[in-house]
């Protein structure tokens, strides 16, 4: 299941991105569900760079500790559709002047 959730600060409230992810199959709860980080989209208005790979991941703003909010499930759309007939002019039944 692919989700989306926000990157927010305890201590201040910024919200210092996002986070695209997959969570597996199976697992639910707060304590057993874990994101596999597909992609890590920062703010614009983060006022410090981004970390690098192997650092830990902190507030932009004060340095405080993070979490996960606001996690939203991110349906996919089916691979294949059908295409709507649309009907012409002259399949459309005539309308009647009030």
């Amino acid at each position: 299941m692919r989700v989306r959730a926000d990157i927010k600060c305890h201590a201040c409230g910024f919200v210092s991105g996002e986070v695209i992810g997959i969570v597996p199959d199976g697992l639910s709860g707060p304590r057993k569900a874990r994101i596999r980080g597909e992609r890590i989209i920062p703010n614009p208005l983060c006022p410090t760079p981004w970390p690098t790979p192997g650092q830990p991941l902190r507030c932009a703003r004060c340095n405080g500790a993070v979490y996960l909010d606001e996690l939203d499930v991110l349906r996919e759309r089916p691979a294949s559709t059908e295409p709507v007939a649309v009907p012409s002019a002259r399949e459309l039944p005539a309308q009647r002047a009030a």
